[in-house]
């Protein structure tokens, strides 16, 4: 009697799975065409959807946001707002005027790769016609920019006398060591580039790093320079602030707030990351009055290095 009675119980069971089978698959295949671009037809017949897709405003604006996004462009946050203006050479854009701005709106649409065309940046008149010679110093990110520095300075007349790519480097490094008084003693600078913050972005002595980045401020005495921020993808603790206070606003890039494609490791950018990250810092300094050269991006890449390259790392040269 009990071997019947569970023999019945497993036949109930199973014609229970089947019939759930019979009725949730295919109403599942009609949800997913209800709301699916596809059309279907059974003899000839268009099956009806029940409030697909067409009843959706797939072109409604973000709430509290008017502006379209373009991976590339700085985030409008708060911090954001505090720390760059749109005059300055961080390249804040004042979202009131962007808003007003239909013009600028339109030309935020994405044209491919290069932001070329895309970030409403007003270029100022260039009137300095002399050829810079461009020191670059900095940590691993200053090694990833390094080659497209180069083409940039290369296409525009200007020459990259020097790169020092001091790999997991702090501002320690570079503000105790004599590096940078030797390469500028040897190679003579008209314009420093300093690339650093990506391996100090927890760092929480800030007194002693503010110190040392003023003893590599002072390093250069009077020759102009630029100051680039790390592209973090992560908030730091205050690194980035410290370095623009150093520089002063209008010398520093602050590049914390871009999205760009990450490379395998997820710290760095990756190639094409480099790249759109490199035209960002040239629509910066052709945007600025403090730097009266031309900076414009490349018609050419790829060309030789005809500067020194210096490669080291911290982990087995401390340099001080």
């Amino acid at each position: 009697m009990d071997t019947k009675d569970s023999t019945d119980k497993k036949r109930s069971s199973k014609w229970i799975l089947l019939s759930a089978l019979s009725l949730g698959l295919p109403l599942s295949l009609l949800f997913a065409y209800n709301y699916s671009s596809a059309e279907l037809r059974v003899f000839n017949t268009e099956l009806i959807k029940i409030g697909g897709a067409d009843d959706l405003d797939l072109a409604a604006e973000p709430s509290g946001s008017s502006v379209p996004s373009a991976p590339w462009l700085p985030s409008y946050g708060s911090d954001h707002g505090t720390s760059a203006t749109s005059d300055s050479i961080t390249g804040g854009i004042d979202e009131e005027e962007l808003k007003a701005d239909t013009e600028a709106v339109e030309i935020l649409i994405p044209k491919g790769l290069y932001v070329r065309d895309t970030i409403p940046f007003d270029p100022v008149e260039k009137s300095d016609s002399s050829k810079q010679r461009v020191l670059l110093i900095g940590d691993s990110e200053a090694g990833g920019l390094y080659r497209l520095f180069n083409d940039y300075c290369a296409d525009n007349g200007h020459q990259m006398v020097a790169a020092l790519i001091w790999n997991s480097a702090t501002i320690f490094n570079y503000g105790y060591s004599s590096k940078v008084d030797d390469l500028i003693r040897d190679y003579q600078p008209s314009l420093i580039v300093v690339v650093l913050g990506l391996n100090e972005l927890y760092a929480r002595d800030l007194e002693r790093r503010t110190k040392a980045a003023n003893m590599l401020r002072d390093k250069f005495g009077q020759i102009p320079y630029l100051w680039i921020g790390p592209a973090n993808y992560t908030e730091d603790n205050g690194i980035n602030k410290i370095f623009e206070e150093v520089a002063t606003p209008e010398r520093f890039i602050l590049s914390k707030y871009l999205n760009l494609p990450k490379g395998d490791d997820k710290r760095h950018p990756n190639h094409d990351g480099y790249r759109i990250w490199m035209e960002y810092i040239a629509r910066c300094v052709q945007s600025s009055q403090f730097y009266d050269f031309e900076f414009e991006i490349p018609k050419k890449f790829g060309h030789r290095v005809t500067g020194k390259v210096i490669h080291t790392n911290a982990a087995s040269d401390k340099g001080y």
